[in-house]
C-alpha cells in the first residue's frame, strides 16, 4: 500500500494571498511563493492511498489539479477508482471537475453517426455522508 499526501495545508493553501499581498511577509509564504520545491508550497488537504493498482482519493478540493501535476507524473499515478468526500466545504470538492480527465476512457464508434467517441469504461465511485452529498 502506497499513501500520497497531495496537500497538507488550510482551505486557502500555501503561500497564502494575504501574506503576498501585505507589507509583512512571512519566511513561510515568500518561500512557497520564490522556490517552486518548497515544502512550504502546500495545497489544500488531501490523500491518496493506493493498493493493488486501485487508487481512491479523499477529498479533492480547488487545489486538486495543481497537486495531481506535482504528485502523480511522479508517481505513476494516471487514474482515480473512487473518492472519498470528508465534507462539502471547497477545500474538500471543489476540484471535482477536475476528476474527469483521470477517468479511464474507452473509444467507440456511435451506430447512428459512425463519429468516434470517449466514454468512461467504469463509474467513479463516490463515498461521502448524505449531508456531504447534499452540499455538494
Amino acid at each position: 500500500m502506497e499513501v500520497h499526501f497531495l496537500g497538507t495545508g488550510p482551505s486557502t493553501g500555501l503561500p497564502s494571498i494575504r501574506c503576498l499581498l501585505s507589507d509583512q511577509l512571512c519566511t513561510v509564504c515568500r518561500d512557497a511563493h520564490t522556490n517552486a520545491a518548497s515544502k512550504n508550497h502546500r495545497n489544500n488537504p488531501s490523500l491518496l492511498v493506493r493498493y493493488n493498482d486501485r487508487n481512491v482519493l479523499i477529498d479533492c478540493g480547488k487545489t486538486f489539479r495543481d497537486s495531481v501535476l506535482r504528485v502523480f507524473p511522479a508517481h505513476n499515478i494516471n487514474h482515480i477508482d473512487a473518492v472519498l468526500l470528508t465534507h462539502g466545504h471547497a477545500d474538500a470538492c471543489l476540484g471535482l471537475d477536475d476528476l474527469r480527465e483521470l477517468q479511464v476512457l474507452q473509444t467507440t464508434r456511435c451506430e447512428e453517426t459512425g463519429e468516434l467517441k470517449k466514454i468512461a469504461t467504469t463509474p467513479l465511485l463516490l463515498h461521502c455522508h448524505a449531508r456531504t452529498k447534499a452540499e455538494v
